[in-house]
């Protein structure tokens, strides 16, 4: 199958921050599949079709793929490749179908606004995961930068951390980034529940550990606290032994 699918990145500074390569494919598309906010700030094009998402992500991978030998493009946020429908695809369509062509990614506008050095954060993905997935990396002074579902996100992550004994961790809510609507807000984890927060948004934390938090570093051999178990539990060293002989890859 030859080329047909062009996935291109926008930020939330629309369409006339995009390159001229971008904005002839897009004129040139037949159909263009994306976000409704994207959708209706391009301009008016005879005859193209404009399809928003539709859900679950099963269903919009099918819907994808059904305009297979279209001339077709998708408009997504930032890096399509970093956390996006491009590494989805990735997954479903061959390599020579289709091409990415990235926009800045949240992280990068995150990084770029905290002045916050990129290859020395945690950059991980929290929309549709649970949050949860933060506990590895709740380590005493890691720099966090994390993709949310929605505002449930924020206070979801406030009440882990502050769980965890982290609650005075500072965090930052970083809205609408590279857009008129751009908004920082900086807080403590304890505080994170009474925000009032939009929905499409970057989360950034620095972690600051209480004088109790039990510290959980991402080796074997973590406390038996950590685990639920009935009593019957291997000893902690032997855990740390047997996994470090074991050597998984």
């Amino acid at each position: 199958m030859n080329h047909w699918l062009d996935i291109i990145g926008m930020s939330e500074a629309g369409f006339d921050a995009l390159s001229p390569a971008a904005r002839k494919m897009l004129s040139e598309a037949e159909i263009i599949i994306g976000a409704s906010k994207f959708l209706t700030a391009l301009p008016p094009i005879d005859g193209q079709q404009r399809i928003g998402w539709q859900t679950p992500l099963p269903a919009m991978i099918e819907q994808i793929i059904g305009h297979r030998g279209t001339r077709a493009a998708i408009l997504a946020t930032g890096d399509p490749n970093w956390f996006g429908i491009g590494a989805t695809l990735c997954r479903h369509i061959a390599e020579n179908e289709f091409t990415i062509h990235p926009a800045p990614s949240a992280f990068q506008l995150a990084a770029a606004k905290l002045r916050w050095p990129l290859q020395e954060l945690v950059t991980l993905s929290l929309h549709g995961r649970a949050v949860e997935n933060l506990h590895p990396h709740m380590v005493p002074e890691n720099r966090i930068l994390a993709l949310t579902s929605s505002a449930l996100t924020l206070a979801e992550v406030g009440d882990l951390l502050s769980s965890r004994g982290y609650g005075k961790s500072i965090v930052h809510v970083l809205e609408n980034l590279g857009g008129p609507k751009e908004r920082l807000l900086s807080f403590t984890a304890g505080q994170a529940g009474r925000q009032l927060i939009g929905d499409f948004y970057t989360l950034a934390i620095e972690c600051v550990a209480d004088e109790q938090a039990p510290l959980l570093p991402a080796v074997p051999g973590l406390p038996d606290k950590v685990f639920v178990h009935d009593g019957q539990l291997t000893k902690r060293w032997l855990r740390a032994a047997t996994l470090a002989a074991l050597a998984p890859t």
